[in-house]
């Protein structure tokens, strides 16, 4: 029996955010998914769920919007943020932390963004490399905090 599979993060026309949870953590969630937020605040997040206790990998696609308030805030974070030009995530010499991926469409430009541990980095990196990757969490976070898919907990 094939295991169902995510498509790839595409930002579609008039798309102006995209994340997704590549690799979760050493967790007992083991989903994935991808989310766009289009400029006039649709969220769709797409998610391969693997949690406890059969990880079976159904996919469920969830929406909802996304008040004008906080995609205001979105665009602030990437204007403050310089996240239109953010290039080459820091590495960490650590195992077991997420990949994630950040896709960003504003001014005519898009930036995609890959992260190994971003969270790690943003507290033990070096202090450029916290630097760095605060930014990157911060949008992260943002966009994870208005995403409904909630990952399962012991």
């Amino acid at each position: 029996m094939n295991r169902p599979s995510l498509p790839e993060l595409t930002l579609q026309d008039g798309d102006l955010f995209g994340a997704a949870m590549l690799i979760p953590a050493f967790a007992s969630d083991l989903s994935t998914w991808t989310v766009t937020i289009h400029k006039h605040g649709l969220l769709t997040q797409t998610v391969l769920i693997s949690q406890p206790p059969t990880f079976e990998g159904h996919i469920a696609t969830l929406r909802q919007h996304v008040p004008a308030k906080q995609l205001e805030n979105l665009k602030r974070i990437v204007h403050d943020d310089f996240m239109l030009t953010f290039s080459d995530f820091p590495s960490i010499a650590m195992t077991d932390q997420q990949t994630t991926r950040l896709v960003v469409r504003m001014h005519g430009k898009t930036n995609v963004i890959d992260a190994y541990g971003a969270h790690a980095i943003a507290m033990l990196g070096t202090d450029a490399d916290r630097k760095k990757a605060e930014k990157y969490c911060r949008l992260w976070d943002a966009i994870v905090d208005l995403a409904p898919f909630t990952p399962y907990t012991d």
